[in-house]
């Protein structure tokens, strides 16, 4: 992508309208216009599918070489992501840790640097879901289990990962949030308390560390269907309806 001056407007069609934006972020065969309607004007992105498939991005040898350390919620689902890559013919470990306790992060890191020799990269996935019960009803155990795991453990992981990247001069890291990180959803109290959290503390994370090489993201999956969530949400065959339960309001 690349940031071009203010163009001169140009009359909008119905074809070949991708998005609406705010901003003067263009790339560089697209073009723009105001789209005026009652309401207010709107900046409109325009792009011919040509021009939009010569600037798909692509992850093809982007990672060639470098040193990633994932974390997830189960050690079974661990070791069989390790065999995976083996299979395909690159080269991992699995290091049980506790991501609630500092001293278990810090020697999952420097575990990571003393078998590779640095640390390009992290994407901090762990988390639980917690209980399913309305808010004044949560057991206190398990909203700090989950307040613990979902967010003290992500900000634990970043902090002794970002320690280390600075020593090499930049990095990239990538949170799990969730889409419960944008809306609420009633019965999961602590999870979406966590999942917004991680949402505010990697806004924040990433303009403290931009400048120094460090780039940081979150993600926000919607609903999957994994062990986590068919524990939680038991629907058999039946394919789940997760869209009437989301508080459009919050």
């Amino acid at each position: 992508m690349t940031a071009l001056s203010q163009p001169e407007p140009v009359s909008c069609s119905r074809r070949a309208v991708v998005r609406t934006v705010t901003g003067w972020r263009l790339a560089t065969r697209w073009r723009w216009g105001h789209e005026r309607s009652s309401r207010r004007p709107r900046l409109v992105y325009l792009v011919d599918a040509a021009a939009l498939r010569e600037m798909r991005p692509t992850m093809a040898g982007r990672l060639d070489g470098k040193v990633a350390l994932v974390t997830g919620s189960a050690a079974a689902e661990g070791e069989a992501t390790v065999r995976l890559i083996k299979d395909g013919g690159g080269e991992a470990t699995f290091v049980r840790a506790d991501v609630t306790s500092t001293a278990e992060v810090a020697a999952l890191v420097a575990a990571t640097v003393k078998a590779y020799g640095r640390l390009d990269c992290a994407h901090n996935d762990a988390g639980v879901l917690g209980e399913v019960v309305p808010m004044a009803e949560y057991p206190e155990a398990t909203w700090r289990q989950v307040i613990a795991t979902n967010l003290t453990g992500v900000w634990l992981c970043m902090q002794q990962e970002i320690r280390q990247m600075l020593t090499q001069g930049g990095g990239a890291i990538v949170n799990t949030s969730s889409v419960l990180g944008l809306i609420g959803f009633a019965g999961l109290s602590a999870y979406t308390a966590s999942k917004h959290g991680i949402a505010g503390l990697t806004k924040t994370t990433a303009l403290e560390y931009a400048s120094r090489g460090i780039r940081v993201n979150a993600v926000c999956p919607g609903a999957i269907h994994m062990m986590m969530l068919e524990r939680a949400f038991p629907f058999g065959n039946s394919r789940p309806v997760y869209g009437a339960a989301y508080n459009q309001g919050a």
